[in-house]
């Protein structure tokens, strides 16, 4: 049996940047542009025009040509205190909760979730 004092509590951002990095979509919710707007201290039409690209009726954040996250600058997120919701909600996605290989390639590039096994993340 396992010490319960060697089991993390809970999940802690490293800021490491790497969920940052590479080919992947980040939706913008009217609330999260609002919120990143206001304090990029821009008006909410030029964040969605210099942030932003239209996927079908959805807003999602531009990226670098090489594909890290527009906000990824020396490996910190420049909007880390207001980010988007669905990077607020990292790692505590589906798809990693339920499927232990998604996990582990995860669990592979982010400090954060070093500590777990997939059995004490769903937990």
């Amino acid at each position: 049996m396992t010490d319960k004092t060697d089991t993390p509590s809970a999940f802690s951002c490293q800021q490491c940047g790497n969920c940052c990095k590479g080919e992947g979509d980040v939706f913008v919710t009217p609330e999260d542009a609002a919120r990143i707007a206001d304090y990029l201290e821009i008006s909410l039409i030029d964040f969605y025009q210099e942030y932003t690209y239209k996927s079908g009726n959805r807003p999602l954040l531009t990226a670098h040509p090489n594909q890290d996250c527009i906000f990824l600058k020396e490996n910190k997120c420049l909007v880390h205190d207001v980010k988007p919701t669905q990077c607020l909600t990292w790692p505590y996605w589906p798809e990693l909760l339920g499927i232990r290989s998604n996990f582990e390639y995860a669990q592979s590039y982010c400090p954060g979730l070093k500590p777990f096994t997939f059995e004490q993340f769903k937990k």
